[in-house]
């Protein structure tokens, strides 16, 4: 019976290892445009720590800024360009001067 419990509670800790030792979440693209800086600087700093983290933190606070996830978070096509019309701006500023 005691070897039993043993292996059950072995079987517990592994489990629990492995979803501890999962990779975090990486950052995830938003839009921002329009909301007053102070919301911005907030809504990015959880965007950076994942999109688990900005939802919960936008479902937090829907009552008070009336924002939904689906309206912040970028679509995965709509980032990618966003990210190369940010690479052309910058080879164009980057471009030497006549």
């Amino acid at each position: 019976m005691k070897t039993c419990n043993h292996l059950a509670a072995a079987a517990l800790f592994a489990i629990a290892g492995v979803a501890v030792a999962q990779e975090p979440e990486g950052p995830v693209a938003v839009n921002v445009e329009g909301l007053p800086q102070s919301l911005r600087i907030r809504i990015e700093e959880k965007a950076k720590e994942g999109p688990e983290a900005l939802i919960r933190y936008l479902n937090r606070t829907r009552h008070l800024h009336q924002l939904r996830p689906e309206e912040i978070i970028k679509a995965r096509e709509e980032a990618l360009s966003a990210r190369k019309d940010d690479t052309r701006v910058t080879a164009r500023a980057d471009a030497p001067r006549p």
